[in-house]
């Protein structure tokens, strides 16, 4: 079926543009490696001595918010092309099951309903999703919850989006017990993962690893 609808849609890699064959999801040019990001606050360089304490416990990261890792998350967040979506998660999945971590448990972090609407699907869904496909742990997408009166977080400063997470909130569940992976695409300031693992904690969660595709510089606020 691929192969089928490749003759009618050829498919291209989402970072460069580049014609690629319909079992592959970046070129090969495309294919970058993995940064060596501090495992706590997911910033290269390290930011843990500025920015203190974290809810969450651990991060993945594969890649610097620059070059063709942010041509490919433009591309799914605002181009219908979730090739580097899925390229992203089957990486994290790898790491993931590379460090033997005992999560129960993979939730994304939620989109505004209208910006649902309006793109067709959640971008740290699609991750989250085949995360949890690859790697055999359950999916939770009605856990975390954000309301609708809320701004977008791209463009706004840090402490502009500080403000902004208020509008997380959770359901009322039980997570006594569970280590949770937390998806997003991109890690800037921290905010919103901060607020969502303060969230699942706060409903029992022992731990929160946060898994996301890339990490922007720490002069940034995109």
């Amino acid at each position: 079926m691929d192969f089928i609808l490749d003759l009618l849609f050829p498919n291209r890699c989402p970072c460069c543009g580049t014609f690629i064959t319909f079992d592959k999801l970046v070129c090969d040019e495309c294919e970058l490696p993995v940064i060596k990001a501090c495992d706590k606050c997911g910033k290269l360089p390290c930011e843990c001595s500025v920015k203190g304490s974290f809810a969450f416990d651990k991060v993945f990261v594969l890649y610097k918010y620059d070059g063709a890792a942010a041509n490919g998350i433009t591309a799914f967040k605002h181009g219908d092309n979730t090739n580097f979506a899925k390229h992203a998660a089957d990486l994290l999945a790898r790491l993931i099951a590379i460090n033997k971590t005992d999560e129960s448990l993979i939730v994304p972090v939620p989109m505004r309903f209208k910006t649902l609407i309006e793109r067709g699907y959640n971008q740290s869904e699609i991750i989250s999703r085949r995360i949890s496909v690859q790697t055999g742990i359950p999916h939770r997408k009605d856990i975390l919850i954000r309301s609708g009166k809320s701004l977008t977080q791209r463009g706004l400063t840090a402490q502009m989006r500080a403000e902004n997470v208020k509008s997380y909130s959770i359901c009322d569940v039980n997570l006594k017990g569970n280590s949770i992976i937390l998806c997003d695409d991109v890690l800037t300031t921290g905010s919103t993962a901060n607020k969502c693992a303060e969230l699942l904690k706060s409903k029992g969660a022992e731990k929160v690893v946060l898994a996301v595709i890339a990490t922007t510089s720490s002069n940034s606020n995109k």
